[in-house]
């Protein structure tokens, strides 16, 4: 899709993929109560990054919002008790930063059927590879519960005329309906 933005429809995009990880810091080594929050806040800061670095791109591409985290809190399972109220309501304040940017901005959410069975197998070829994740592998029903957050509050973005929601498939045609939305949302 990318591509063809570039090639057919002659547009410079970025596609930042800043990234905090536990490692670059070693007080967020292990979860705890004294930093989880604030590894999390430096996790959104990092996708907040994505949005504002760019030179003259005519599109930024984001694989995840800063919402995200928003998202994150609502799901019981992930309520882990390391992060206070006072820690959530200092991440929110980066979760929101950028809002009018956000309101203004093309959102596209891609729903996918194959969601569990995709992050199952990432999470053990991760495993098997022995990568280090921030968190324990979630089981099917942890992590169909944050699929539901995700659902549910979408109402957080506010510009519905710029925001849409696509089923797509693990295939090698899904991109063409989310390159014709996205060329119907850039028109407006």
């Amino acid at each position: 899709m990318i591509k063809r933005l570039e090639e057919k429809d002659d547009l410079k995009i970025i596609f930042n993929k800043f990234k905090r990880r536990r490692n670059d810091d070693s007080r967020f080594k292990e979860p705890s109560k004294e930093y989880e929050w604030l590894f999390r806040k430096q996790v959104v800061e990092e996708i907040n990054r994505r949005i504002v670095e760019f030179t003259d791109e005519d599109i930024i591409i984001l694989d995840k919002s800063p919402y995200c985290e928003y998202f994150y809190q609502k799901t019981k399972s992930f309520d882990r008790g390391y992060i206070t109220p006072y820690g959530n309501h200092k991440m929110e304040k980066e979760i929101f930063k950028y809002k009018d940017i956000i309101d203004n901005a093309v959102i596209i959410f891609l729903e996918n059927k194959e969601c569990w069975n995709n992050y199952i197998g990432r999470e053990t070829k991760k495993s098997n590879e022995r990568h280090k994740t921030s968190y324990e592998t979630l089981n099917e029903e942890e992590y169909m519960d944050m699929v539901k957050m995700f659902k549910e509050h979408q109402n957080i973005y506010e510009n519905k005329g710029k925001y849409k929601r696509i089923k797509i498939k693990n295939d090698d045609r899904s991109w063409k309906k989310v390159y014709k939305r996205v060329e119907k949302l850039l028109e407006k």
